[in-house]
């Protein structure tokens, strides 16, 4: 998938993940990680046959989002997997050193749960930010099917 053009905050409750083209995934092979990750209508969709040694090993982010210092954020999505496991969701730089703004650990199961958060950008703006969920590491049963959908981030404040 080819990421378009950085999208700015708003504040009047607009969602800056629209954009299915922002969707991008990763899968160290190199170091032994397989999956199939792929883009849904509104989210992906992660088939991990070997998590890898780290759980970064099996991701996908969604890209080209600017954080503005000082500014709010609500992060919402919908999760579900067919086993249980603990993932997480990274709100982070999308270039090196890929420094973490924020973290929170999701619990991925059956049946669907819709995650809701917010948090506030105490760095600098960055306007080369990822929301990355990672499906990787020792962790990761075989034959593990995780969703992610209806991703919306919005500037609240």
């Amino acid at each position: 998938m080819t990421p378009s053009e950085p999208e700015t905050p708003s504040e009047d409750g607009t969602n800056l993940c629209e954009d299915a083209q922002n969707w991008t995934s990763w899968v160290n092979e190199e170091e032994g990680a397989s999956a199939k990750v792929t883009a849904t209508n509104n989210g992906i969709q992660a088939e991990v046959t070997n998590g890898g040694a780290d759980l970064w090993y099996v991701q996908d982010s969604y890209v080209n989002l600017t954080l503005e210092e000082g500014a709010t954020y609500r992060l919402e999505f919908d999760y579900e997997a067919n086993q249980s496991v603990s993932l997480g969701v990274n709100v982070q730089q999308n270039n090196d050193p890929y420094g973490q703004y924020y973290y929170e650990p999701v619990d991925d199961t059956a049946p669907k749960q819709h995650f809701s958060s917010t948090f506030t950008m105490t760095e600098a703006t960055d306007d080369n930010v990822a929301i990355v969920f990672n499906f990787g590491g020792t962790d990761v049963p075989a034959g593990l099917t995780a969703e992610v959908s209806g991703l919306s981030l919005v500037r609240v404040s």
